[in-house]
């Protein structure tokens, strides 16, 4: 059941906080649909985000149990998402892991950073990128792993970016 409510991006115990266009773009990969164009579509995570994690962190867990917080990028958080981020993690509600992601680590607040484990994870190798890539059926794998600077992950959304679609055909 927990399997199939992650799935749907409706698991009770689990919240995902990103920018609003990353949720956006997930959805969009997740139905098969071109996401729709907003204005309001943030590239940062905001405050009000935050306090809907405050707010989710303060409820108990729906199984019982622990229940997670996945947010990335962290190098996206404006300050006063930071800032009240930093309050929640100085004194954390038991029963909740905080798995906090990023790129560019370098760019995140030294504050947050002290408070965290780090845990740095390399990207995988070339070929192991391009066997990925091209399970997902992208067209001119090897360039657009190269435009990426190897990132898999990036390369798989420039690839399916309209703005950079014309690059790689």
């Amino acid at each position: 059941q927990a399997c199939s409510w992650f799935v749907q991006s409706n698991h009770p115990d689990l919240m995902m906080v990103r920018p609003k266009n990353m949720e956006k773009e997930n959805a969009a990969a997740i139905s098969d649909e071109q996401p729709k164009k907003e204005k309001s579509s943030s590239q940062e995570i905001r405050l009000e985000q935050i306090q809907a994690l405050i707010t989710f962190a303060s409820i108990g867990s729906h199984r019982g149990k622990r229940k997670v917080i996945l947010l990335y990028p962290v190098e996206t958080l404006n300050i006063y998402a930071a800032n009240a981020l930093l309050k929640i993690l100085e004194e954390p509600p038991s029963q909740i892991i905080f798995i906090l992601l990023s790129h560019h680590i370098e760019r995140v607040l030294p504050t947050i950073l002290s408070r965290c484990q780090q845990l740095r994870l390399a990207m995988p190798n070339q070929q192991q990128a391009l066997e990925w890539l091209n399970s997902k059926n992208i067209g001119n794998a090897l360039e657009t792993l190269s435009y990426a600077g190897g990132s898999p992950l990036q390369a798989l959304a420039a690839s399916q970016d309209e703005n950079n679609r014309y690059i790689y055909q």
